[in-house]
């Protein structure tokens, strides 16, 4: 039996918002270490806030295109991104 695209499309639509939590989420144990445990062992400044300069890169792509699944997904991962940058430089 065939899948019907329009219909996989419509799941998809929905299950990706899954993905925007857990690619957050992924973020925490970090973030946790960082600001919590005040432990910078390991933890690049520089890294950091490039990824959250690649986060903000797509956070326009999603405006421009309109997707607000990059665009909610980058947001999150900009904030959390940039906070352990922060951390980073504040407990070094």
């Amino acid at each position: 039996k065939n899948i019907d695209p329009e219909k996989f499309k419509r799941f998809y639509d929905k299950f990706i918002y899954l993905i925007v939590i857990i690619a957050s989420i992924t973020n925490i144990p970090q973030l946790l270490k960082v600001w919590i445990g005040k432990d910078v062992s390991g933890v690049s400044a520089i890294s950091w806030f490039m990824f959250s300069a690649i986060s903000v890169s797509w956070i326009i792509y999603g405006i421009l295109h309109k997707d607000k699944h990059i665009l909610l997904m980058n947001c999150m991962l900009m904030i959390m991104q940039s906070l352990i940058a922060i951390g980073a430089i504040v407990y070094n």
